[in-house]
């Protein structure tokens, strides 16, 4: 197995302390090399620089307790954390982010950091919420109609990786009716369900092919896609979505399941691009 390269962001909040437990249980599955990543004002005395690296050196021994031959190294560096944490996931296969849930349900455009990251990154996100389950389980995959293969391959990737079953849920909903605006032919229930049992058959086709050997499951939900992963993520080790939006504005105007998601559960959530491919890993 490859050593998979991490980096995750750290302050002294208790959601990036959630974000390091996430990545210290994950040292169990394979090894790593872990950047711990936090972002400093410029204008900070040597003296606070010193303080806090000494203090997040500690933390970072949380992942070596569970893998005393995982390499953890700190990065401090001045600038905004978006954009400090951005530049240094360019060289990593996994980004990992604390939050708090009731405060990330803010919009992008309000400053959510959490969702802002997960929307513009070019690796994979895993958002950790600061009351995390943080557990072995099955991998949950939310399917849509029209979004890239990228989030299907990573799931699969990742049950393969723990040796647990993938579930994947596709979720449909009619049309909230507009004002007087009838229900047409073209919105009957029975292609809508239809509609989303195909792009189930498309996903396990692909995850037979990543992945022949791992158990699936697929489960079609009438209700809204961030209520039907969240029950599905009862029990589950981590939530893999897919991200249609390349940029923050997109995701916050046209909406977002993952950022409803957020909000629902706590067990991680893993943001996918669509560009990220699995030689990439």
């Amino acid at each position: 197995m490859s050593t998979e390269q991490i980096t995750v962001g750290v302050d002294d909040s208790t959601g990036a302390r959630a974000a390091v437990e996430w990545v210290a249980h994950r040292a169990r599955s394979g090894p790593m090399e872990v950047e711990l990543v936090h972002a400093i004002e410029w204008y900070e005395t040597e003296a606070y620089w010193a303080s806090t690296r000494a203090r997040f050196e500690e933390i970072g021994q949380l992942i070596t307790a569970e893998d005393p031959d995982a390499v953890v190294t700190l990065t401090l560096r001045a600038g905004s954390p978006k954009q400090v944490l951005l530049d240094a996931s360019e060289r990593s296969d996994l980004l990992v982010i604390g939050a708090h849930r009731s405060r990330i349900i803010r919009s992008a455009l309000a400053g959510s950091l959490p969702e802002s990251i997960a929307t513009l990154a070019a690796v994979p996100v895993v958002v950790v919420p600061d009351d995390a389950v943080i557990r072995d389980g099955t991998v949950v995959l939310g399917v849509a109609a029209g979004e890239p293969d990228a989030a299907v391959v990573f799931a699969a990737a990742e049950a393969a990786r723990n040796g647990v079953a993938l579930s994947l849920v596709s979720a449909w909903q009619l049309p909230v009716p507009m004002g007087a605006r009838p229900v047409t032919l073209a919105e009957d229930p029975g292609l809508f369900r239809e509609g989303a049992e195909l792009d189930l058959t498309d996903a396990t086709a692909i995850v037979r092919a990543q992945a022949p050997t791992i158990v699936v499951h697929a489960a079609v939900a009438e209700r809204s896609a961030a209520q039907a992963l969240a029950e599905a993520a009862t029990e589950a080790a981590l939530v893999v979505v897919g991200r249609k939006h390349r940029t923050t504005i997109g995701g916050a105007v046209f909406g977002s399941t993952a950022r409803d998601l957020f909000h629902r559960t706590r067990t991680p959530v893993c943001v996918v691009p669509p560009t990220w491919r699995r030689s990439h890993r």
